[in-house]
């Protein structure tokens, strides 16, 4: 399966770390929490819209409007039920921007190391582990030309 699908190896590495975390802590016996891992993930991602709004616009009123219209949003609160990278991987690139925004804001050097270290983990979690294992793998690329 990873053998054609590597680009997906990068997130079940982050996922084992969660997992392994959650068992030297609480021993589950499902694997809910990390459904719980998402919500919170997208938490963040609604809380970190809103304040992108805020500090772009400026106006308490377009920050309201954003929230109002991110918590009528269905399809980010049913993903959420699926266990795929996607969550948390805009979780980091919207955490970055938000902090990048800050730094361009406030000229605070602290907003800008906080947003290379969201995009350090999320290229570290979500792009160099796959780019690494399809560089080192038998990957034959010929099937790719003929069918």
């Amino acid at each position: 399966y990873f053998h054609n699908y590597s680009f997906q190896l990068g997130y079940v590495f982050f996922l084992e770390i969660l997992m392994r975390i959650a068992n030297k802590l609480f021993h589950p016996t499902t694997l809910l929490y990390l459904e719980v891992i998402n919500v919170l993930c997208l938490s963040v991602i609604n809380v970190c819209v809103v304040k992108i709004n805020n500090l772009l616009f400026e106006d308490k009123r377009i920050a309201r409007i954003s929230a109002f219209l991110l918590a009528l949003s269905a399809a980010p609160i049913i993903s959420c039920t699926f266990i795929y990278g996607i969550i948390p991987g805009m979780m980091f690139a919207i955490l970055a921007l938000y902090f990048e925004l800050c730094y361009l804001k406030k000229n605070n050097v602290i907003f800008a190391i906080l947003s290379i270290i969201c995009i350090l983990l999320f290229i570290s979690l979500f792009l160099i582990v796959s780019l690494k294992i399809i560089s080192f793998s038998s990957f034959n690329f010929s099937s790719l030309i003929y069918f």
